[in-house]
């Protein structure tokens, strides 16, 4: 009978320092708060008990990093940092605990892919001498601002079709911060067909390990024409393609020693008979600054 009469639980919440000020990345109907990689993370746990006596145990507050796998579904936690906010007493008033982790060093950004996704949150805990425990989570956002690269070459590939076509293609650089511009051209060397359309596309490739499998998946972000008209030999065609406008992150390689995601240009060269001239180049997107993403608001 003593469960019918026992005290309703406290209103527990969880305020971050500086969160009204800080950039945020809109998902659906969330606005969560971006952080930077080696930024440290500080707040405050509230407990209000509407002037009742509440025990606890322990307050604890973790940051924990987790890898989600979406099929066949998996789930691994690579970063875990627990902090002890109050140890075992009692208040009969609303009370306040503050938190500090001053050295976390989250290894990889935030990321909502097709096949896995990365995700950070602060994970509450209050333990109670009886009675269920009281959990709540506060998602966050990390990401990773690189200098740039040191070293960033043009690059050049050729391609054709026997007796039909041969062309170049001319990237200016190879890697480009995520709100930059891929530039090019391409430079028709030899043209004895009539060409109909050149298309370029981005393409996202992921992969991750579960297991002794690779799952594998990709999607193109966008397609464009970049021609208008047939053109003849000595012809060159500028390339510019903007990446603000796509739902890039950054190139990822070997995240927890299983998932990877990488950016490929495509060119297509298609001619009246159909007949098809595939070129593909990776290129390698970094981060030059903090801030949200639009494209991503609808996830």
């Amino acid at each position: 009978m003593s469960g019918l009469f026992s005290a309703p639980a406290p209103e527990v919440t969880v305020a971050l320092d500086g969160a009204a000020a800080r950039l945020k990345q809109q998902i659906a109907e969330r606005a969560v708060p971006i952080y930077d990689c080696r930024e440290p993370i500080s707040g405050s746990v509230t407990i209000a008990v509407k002037g009742r006596r509440f025990e606890y145990s322990e307050v604890r507050v973790e940051l924990v990093g987790s890898l989600f796998v979406a099929n066949p579904e998996e789930m691994k936690e690579f970063l875990l940092i627990s902090r002890e906010v109050a140890r075992a007493g009692a208040i009969t008033q609303d009370s306040a605990f503050p938190f500090a982790f001053p050295r976390s060093e989250k290894p990889y950004e935030t990321y909502f892919g097709l096949t896995f996704r990365i995700r950070y949150t602060l994970r509450l805990t209050i333990v109670r001498p009886s009675g269920s425990n009281l959990a709540k989570d506060v998602e966050i956002w990390v990401q990773s601002v690189d200098l740039p690269p040191s070293f960033n070459p043009k690059i050049k590939l050729e391609a054709g079709l026997p007796d039909l076509i041969q062309l170049e293609l001319e990237l200016f650089a190879t890697k480009f911060p995520l709100d930059g511009c891929i530039m090019g051209k391409v430079y028709f060397i030899s043209v004895q067909t009539r060409i109909v359309s050149m298309e370029l596309s981005l393409l996202r490739r992921e992969s991750v390990n579960v297991g002794v499998q690779t799952v594998k998946e990709h999607e193109i972000l966008g397609r464009f024409e970049v021609m208008d008209g047939q053109p003849v030999r000595s012809d060159s065609v500028p390339l510019r393609l903007f990446l603000a406008q796509f739902p890039c992150e950054s190139t990822y390689r070997n995240v927890c020693c299983a998932a990877n995601v990488r950016y490929f240009l495509n060119l297509v060269v298609t001619d009246e008979e159909e007949r098809k001239l595939y070129l593909r180049q990776e290129v390698e997107l970094w981060r030059q600054q903090l801030g949200p993403h639009p494209a991503l608001s609808d996830m």
